[in-house]
């Protein structure tokens, strides 16, 4: 398919031409003039069009609500667990300020934070996920936002920004993923960090850009995860299928996937730095080879300006962490957490 730019017309022709009636051989062309709000930019326009495109052709009328909304009511019971060790990591990164969490949920990570201590504040897409965070303990205490974490639209600043569990992942277009960048650098304080925790891509799992799988078989059920991939998107659009004797259900979820070196370039862009990348959340160094890439990362952003020391280890060049200021205060989290664990 190739396209022509016309005074702002779009004319989309198959590479493939076809025979009139006339017995002469066209390219099919259709043409059309795209609704642009004012001040929209043709390029950014057919970007915002093709990317509209790919959402309505992968899976009609998903929002940025959808996930939550029709997971909520299983999320606790699927991902019921957290690490103390995330806990400890990101109350440690907060020097006790204040934190803010991009997809907030259900308040898995936000609820064990505050009651380590931090005053702790969320954004979330889903309606049905704040309920669920409001109905648990000390859950209707957390200030909460609702709507689109992109655009980061809280007041104020904070001394640490973070968002877990691949949710960054969960805006759709890297325009998007640009804009949240860039609202978390205004709202860091000087000292602020900013903490994304995701998976890096394994485009092998896929087989002819898409892929299945069997999640989970029980005597009760069967879980299963359709996906297919757009590598020119980097989207992945996937079904979660829940079968049982009383039917099937189905819990959508797209996303777009970025790589380590777009995730730093964004951060730049953003005016952020690069700090660390680890490899779990006791601060290993991030693999760099090969056969260990498709593991899990956090990365660390700070704001321009902070001084920062690196250290060489095993060959790899990582930033210096105080393992043991975080060890210290994975101890002092795992005290305040107790009392909570055990009337949980």
């Amino acid at each position: 398919m190739r396209r022509q730019q016309k005074t702002g017309a779009l004319t989309w022709c198959l590479a493939e031409p076809r025979r009139g009636a006339d017995g002469l051989q066209r390219p099919l062309c259709s043409r059309f003039q795209p609704q642009l709000p004012p001040g929209v930019g043709l390029q950014q326009g057919i970007q915002t069009l093709q990317a509209n495109q790919a959402r309505t052709e992968g899976m009609d009328n998903y929002q940025e609500e959808t996930y939550g909304e029709r997971i909520a009511g299983i999320y606790d019971t699927w991902y019921p667990d957290y690490e103390v060790s995330v806990i400890a990591a990101l109350h440690h990164l907060a020097q006790g300020g204040r934190a803010l969490e991009l997809g907030i949920g259900t308040g898995r990570i936000a609820l064990p934070l505050q009651h380590a201590g931090l005053d702790v504040h969320g954004i979330e897409a889903s309606e049905a996920m704040l309920a669920r965070l409001r109905a648990k303990p000390g859950g209707a205490t957390i200030p909460m936002t609702l709507g689109n974490f992109a655009d980061v639209a809280v007041d104020g600043h904070y001394a640490l920004i973070y968002v877990l569990f691949n949710t960054f992942f969960a805006l759709l277009t890297q325009e998007e993923q640009v804009r949240c960048v860039r609202n978390v650098a205004q709202h860091l304080t000087p000292q602020g960090v900013f903490v994304v925790e995701a998976f890096v891509p394994d485009l092998t799992r896929f087989s002819g850009q898409q892929a299945l799988r069997t999640v989970r078989i029980s005597t009760h059920d069967v879980r299963l995860e359709a996906s297919q991939h757009d590598p020119v998107l980097q989207q992945i659009t996937s079904q979660y299928l829940v079968v049982t004797e009383e039917g099937t259900r189905l819990y959508p979820v797209q996303l777009r996937y970025v790589w380590p070196a777009e995730l730093d370039l964004m951060a730049q862009l953003a005016g952020l730095r690069h700090q660390d990348r680890w490899g779990d959340w006791q601060g290993a160094c991030f693999p760099g080879t090969v056969a260990n890439i498709f593991r899990s990362m956090s990365a660390l952003y700070r704001l321009v300006g902070r001084e920062k020391r690196t250290e060489v280890q095993g060959g790899r060049r990582c930033q210096t962490r105080p393992n043991q200021g975080v060890q210290a205060t994975a101890n002092s989290v795992r005290s305040c957490l107790a009392p909570a664990l055990c009337c949980a």
